[in-house]
């Protein structure tokens, strides 16, 4: 019998490498992408409550998104989630 593979499923969390590494860089371009100048240590604090506010993913991206908003002023943009 002759069988085709159709699909390739993998989990990507923690079983193909390191999420809180991918989370925390993914976090900060996309503070860095929005902000200009920014003191190192003001992106680490924002970097690290994306990190909390992510809650190892169990949260929205939309959560997060909205909670730098309100606490920092800082607007992730509307395409944050993708």
């Amino acid at each position: 019998m002759n069988r085709q593979i159709r699909a390739f499923l993998f989990d990507f969390d923690d079983t193909l490498g390191d999420r809180r590494i991918y989370a925390y860089r993914t976090y900060r371009k996309a503070i860095q992408k929005v902000t200009s100048q920014l003191d190192p240590f003001l992106l680490e604090v924002y970097t690290q409550t994306c990190i909390i506010l992510d809650q190892h993913s169990a949260t929205n991206k939309n959560f997060v998104r909205d909670g730098i908003l309100k606490k920092y002023g800082i607007d992730l943009g509307e395409n944050f989630n993708d």
